[in-house]
């Protein structure tokens, strides 16, 4: 506003999420700059993204978290150090595979609140909501109440809602949160991970290629697993030239 000569007064809109500071911490002492948060459930209504999108990105996230979780030999003996293992490279690709999956339709139809008139009956019957069984998966989990899938839907739902909301640290307050995060670090052994070699990369991925095949995968999902696996032998290919050469 500044650099065009504007008076610099502005009002930031905001939703309810319990993760945002309160107005008062996000206006200038001058005034000219407030917040205003919207009214309640009126979100779903002016933000289109929030219709089913935002929802089913959340719920294939929650699924991809379970599922890594079962996957882990020892989540049953220690499932707080399983979830700890999880790091943010983790947390990216499960999020990117999400979005992946959502279609156009759901987001043409995301559009239909508030743009009524938008929205076709074609795109309306195309639209299917896979069903996500997080009940299934919390299931297995050992000392956990069993959970019907409405109740982990609505689990997950409102998981946001037990968000603490944003709050200005003290000095103290930060240096003792970074020094018991210290802590924590120093109860974790370094893992030193083996190296994979280039052959068993190709023998793992005609592996993956079978089970595929076997699994009826769409040819998109083939393609992708045949350029990795061609990617590898040409990689070890490569490798057996190199050794020769300095031989």
């Amino acid at each position: 506003m500044k650099s065009n000569n504007l008076q610099q007064r502005a009002l930031l809109l905001l939703d309810n999420c319990p993760g945002h500071p309160s107005a008062e911490e996000l206006c200038t002492d001058d005034g000219d700059i407030s917040a205003m948060f919207s009214p309640p459930n009126t979100t779903a209504l002016i933000q289109p993204m929030d219709q089913n999108v935002i929802q089913n990105i959340k719920l294939g996230y929650r699924k991809l978290l379970l599922t890594n979780i079962l996957n882990d030999p020892v989540h049953n003996e220690d499932l707080e150090k399983t979830l700890k293992n999880v790091n943010l490279k983790d947390v990216v690709f499960s999020l990117a595979n999400c979005w992946a999956s959502v279609s156009t339709f759901l987001i043409n139809k995301s559009w239909k609140n508030l743009l009524p008139n938008f929205i076709d009956s074609e795109v309306e019957e195309n639209v299917q909501t896979e069903e996500i069984q997080l009940a299934s998966l919390i299931n297995q989990l050992q000392n956990t109440t069993p959970m019907s899938n409405t109740e982990a839907l609505q689990w997950a739902a409102e998981a946001d809602d037990s968000l603490a909301r944003n709050e200005i640290l003290t000095d103290d307050e930060i240096i003792r949160t970074v020094t018991a995060e210290d802590d924590d670090d120093d109860d974790i052994n370094p893992v030193n991970p083996i190296k994979i070699s280039h052959s068993e990369a190709v023998a793992a991925l005609n592996t993956s290629l079978q089970w595929a095949e076997e699994q009826n995968f769409e040819a998109h999902e083939m393609m992708l697993l045949r350029r990795l696996r061609d990617r590898a032998f040409e990689l070890k290919i490569g490798m057996s030239a190199q050794k020769k050469k300095n031989h």
